[in-house]
């Protein structure tokens, strides 16, 4: 069931965004230089669903988040500990009846990396036990919101609204508006987030330019080249017959080799060619430096994208590595911190409980390969076998041995020796300090 049935709505008659798509419609018309413009639709039709590269882009962050497991955590003795009975638990798994939180995180994702906005609605219960709680959230179309302002420099947002073939209206409480910085204070859109796209709105038109010349090239099918007779005598030329005769010689030797055979003409010809090639035109060069711009843009290394040139990493482990670590674990967390600060602080209870959202990267196994050397530092340092085991993620052992550290060549425990201290027996600085005076 589309969940805004119950919301007010009133008949679409048209808005802002009719216009701007009818200047922009207008512009590429008129023959001016077609760059994106500034507009939601724009960055889903021309950035997101129009240029290969801002596709694949964001769909490999996409497809390595989901290595990472949400999950819903309490803290108990300053630590960490997964809640797996509560209520809130199922939103690590479904967002709502239709929709399950993957296929959830995903939307959200191409919203905001594309437009730099990110929209979900939550049915608020207003009675009973479970007044200001909710059931269920939802994923809205991000390029059709529009943010109502309050003319309150406090409180900036008095409302949203969703346009679509009707308009639809909703509370701000109802909204949690997830989106990047917009340092572009004083201005109509300074309620909405920027999109990475803004900045790379040239790159992302020239790449489209460049592809649709291709294209044109392979549309337009003209001859690659005129062959013409070389000759000295004005008047001379190839008749029809003659002509027919070259090209029926080309045609045969088409059929019979593929490559590496000479083929001898009866007279001396000479070679027109038409056209540029993609190769003159830069076309290739120029995708490649415009897809490491994209790649900067969104803090991915352009080496997942199969940029062998510009590798400087000496194996794929580390270009995921720093991928996880300067985009996709800050992108997760700021996931996790939007959906606890929508379902969880708005409810006393659930606050008073100590209820947050993270991510589990246990699983992810770039982030796993450092896990040996870490160990063999923890062991150096004289860490317990319990403490070496929360470090990595695993759950403590019960058994009071396990929180003693572990010493000697043989890692014995320290309780396994038979020296005893209160039994008036020397400690070990005496037996330094005794050998030293012999």
């Amino acid at each position: 069931m589309w969940p805004f049935n119950n919301k007010k709505s009133i008949p679409l008659t048209g808005n802002k965004n009719d216009l701007l798509r009818a200047l922009y419609e207008f512009k590429r018309i008129a023959g001016v230089a077609n760059v994106m413009i500034d507009d939601p639709t724009a960055y889903i039709t021309e950035g997101y669903s129009g240029n290969s590269d801002v596709f694949s882009i964001i769909n490999r962050i996409i497809r390595m988040q989901e290595q990472a497991s949400l999950v819903l955590y309490t803290m108990k003795d300053g630590k960490r500990v997964e809640v797996t009975d509560h209520e809130l638990s199922k939103f690590t798994r479904t967002a709502n009846g239709t929709m399950k939180m993957r296929d959830f995180r995903e939307g959200h994702f191409i919203y905001k990396l594309s437009i730099g906005n990110s929209y979900w609605y939550k049915p608020i219960i207003e009675n009973g036990l479970n007044k200001g709680k909710t059931q269920e959230i939802w994923l809205m179309p991000s390029n059709n919101v529009e943010i109502i302002g309050s003319g309150n420099w406090m409180n900036p947002v008095g409302g949203y609204v969703l346009e679509t073939n009707t308009t639809v209206e909703f509370n701000p409480d109802e909204v949690l508006h997830s989106k990047f910085f917009n340092p572009l204070f004083g201005q109509n859109s300074t309620l909405y987030g920027q999109s990475p796209l803004k900045a790379a709105a040239k790159t992302v038109s020239k790449q489209n330019e460049a592809e649709l010349t291709e294209l044109k090239q392979f549309e337009n099918q003209s001859p690659p080249y005129i062959l013409y007779r070389d000759i000295q005598d004005q008047m001379g030329g190839l008749s029809l017959d003659q002509k027919d005769e070259i090209e029926e010689i080309f045609k045969d030797y088409a059929k019979k080799y593929k490559k590496g055979h000479p083929v001898v003409l009866p007279d001396k010809f000479g070679m027109l060619k038409l056209g540029i090639s993609p190769a003159d035109l830069n076309i290739i060069k120029s995708s490649q430096e415009g897809r490491r711009v994209l790649c900067n843009i969104f803090g991915l290394p352009s080496e997942l994208l199969n940029d062998k040139a510009s590798s400087t990493y000496n194996n794929v482990i580390e270009v995921k590595k720093d991928a996880w670590s300067n985009c996709i674990i800050p992108n997760l967390e700021d996931f996790a911190s939007d959906l606890t600060a929508f379902l969880i602080n708005p409810v006393p209870e659930y606050v008073a409980a100590g209820l947050f959202y993270g991510f589990d990267y246990s699983n992810v196994q770039e982030l796993q390969t450092d896990i040996g050397k870490k160990v063999t530092w923890m062991r150096q340092a004289y860490w317990t076998p319990n403490q070496i085991l929360e470090a990595t993620g695993k759950p403590p052992v019960k058994n009071p041995l396990m929180d003693e550290p572990l010493i000697g060549m043989g890692e014995s425990f320290l309780s396994d020796y038979s020296v005893s201290l209160d039994s008036g027996a020397k400690d070990f600085s005496d037996y330094l300090r005794t050998k030293t005076t012999e």
